[in-house]
């Protein structure tokens, strides 16, 4: 019986989907290649959704994050926020169609989420300007790659000549051991729990305004950074929830075909470091290392 409910259900949420497309009810979204050129051209912040942010919103919890009521009403707040030139809110580019370039798996997972969460796109973010949030997922999603290559030079244009602070996760580790930062000025981290992050928002906020003055902060905390990115932004600053940008680029550099443990860097896709990894020094990347939030 429970199966057959939800079947039922399943189906209902494909027709109610389906009518969405034909009556044009679901947003617009402005593709990647728009999404980092508006940064760069007008030194915006960029605020992201993907399934999981909807997910919490919903009530759910991830690996990385448990259930957060407060968590969840912050991310319905600026989920119904529109862009400006100066922030950026992204939802799924895909759902604009399924074009021929994504994987079959990744098509299949999206259909499901629209099937599931068309009706809160539909609601709140059908007359607003939308972004990209799969602008920081260049590589793993596409059977193409040839764009991977331009939009990655295209990021790094972003911290170009700039001092940038990261804010990420324990064992984030974001741009260790490859170039992607090398076009930047100068780089310094917060370190801030690599689970339940939301946990200790106000702490993992007030450092964040304490070290940001003329800095490009790049966010790689989960459902979290959308919240501080958000905040940050409406405080002057350029805060980018860079997502999983830095994964992408060690991919893209690996040529795999699947997503792959990264050597040294937590992956919440595919978690499970050793203890000599979790313990990994590196000299440049310790010098960074201006706030641990886990000490406080």
């Amino acid at each position: 019986m429970k199966r057959i409910k939800e079947f039922i259900a399943q189906i209902k949420r494909r027709i109610f989907f389906q009518v969405l497309v034909i009556t044009n009810k679901l947003p617009k979204v402005n593709g990647i290649q728009k999404t980092i050129e508006t940064i760069i051209d007008n030194n915006a912040s960029l605020i992201r959704f993907g399934d999981g942010e909807l997910y919490i919103m919903k009530g759910g919890h991830l690996g990385f994050q448990e259930k957060n009521s407060d968590l969840a009403q912050q991310l319905l707040r600026i989920f119904r926020e529109n862009s400006t030139p100066k922030r950026l809110i992204c939802i799924q580019g895909i759902i604009t169609g399924f074009t021929d370039n994504y994987k079959k798996e990744v098509i299949a997972h999206w259909k499901k989420h629209l099937y599931e969460y068309a009706p809160i796109y539909s609601k709140f973010r059908k007359k607003l300007n939308n972004y990209d949030t799969c602008s920081t997922r260049l590589y793993s999603q596409f059977k193409n790659k040839q764009y991977a290559t331009p939009y990655f030079e295209l990021w790094k244009k972003v911290w170009s000549n700039k001092n940038v602070l990261i804010i990420e996760g324990q064992l984030t580790r974001f741009g260790v051991n490859n170039n992607l930062l090398d076009t930047s000025l100068n780089v310094q981290r917060l370190l801030c729990p690599a689970e339940n992050a939301f946990d200790k928002y106000e702490i993992i906020k007030q450092q964040a305004i304490k070290y940001s003055k003329n800095k490009l902060v790049l966010i790689a905390l989960g459902p979290t950074a959308t919240v501080l990115s958000f905040e940050l932004s409406e405080l002057g600053y350029q805060a980018i929830d860079i997502g999983h940008l830095d994964i992408e680029y060690e991919w893209f550099l690996s040529q795999v075909n699947y997503k792959e443990k990264v050597k040294n860097k937590y992956v919440n896709e595919n978690t499970g470091l050793t203890e000599a990894e979790i313990d990994f020094t590196n000299k440049t990347y310790s010098s960074q290392i201006i706030c641990n939030i886990n000490n406080l």
